[in-house]
């Protein structure tokens, strides 16, 4: 439900059911994945960040979590930081982007 919220311009709409999802389940990786692109667009990086920091804890092998973080990171002139969320994509996958 979030994604087709999400697809059909729903910000909103879409990270409350991300974020509903994962009160059910935190442990949805693709969620919390999802969520940083949510957070992300909508200017909230702090959010995105938490997202980003659960994706990691769970153990996820998603490399657009990665890149997705590492384009907020950019956007906030974080350039260091974004390299190394980069480069975590790049081994999850070499081919990714």
């Amino acid at each position: 439900m979030g994604i087709n919220r999400a697809e059909a311009g729903d910000l909103a709409g879409a990270i409350a059911a991300h974020e509903a999802a994962l009160a059910r389940d935190a442990s949805l990786a693709s969620a919390h994945a999802n969520l940083i692109t949510l957070y992300g667009q909508r200017g909230d990086f702090v959010r995105a960040g938490e997202h980003y920091r659960a994706v990691d804890a769970l153990g996820a092998t998603i490399s657009r979590a990665h890149y997705d973080y590492g384009v907020l990171l950019g956007l906030q002139e974080k350039w260091d930081l974004a390299a190394v969320a980069y480069r975590r994509a790049l081994d999850i996958d070499a081919g990714y982007v």
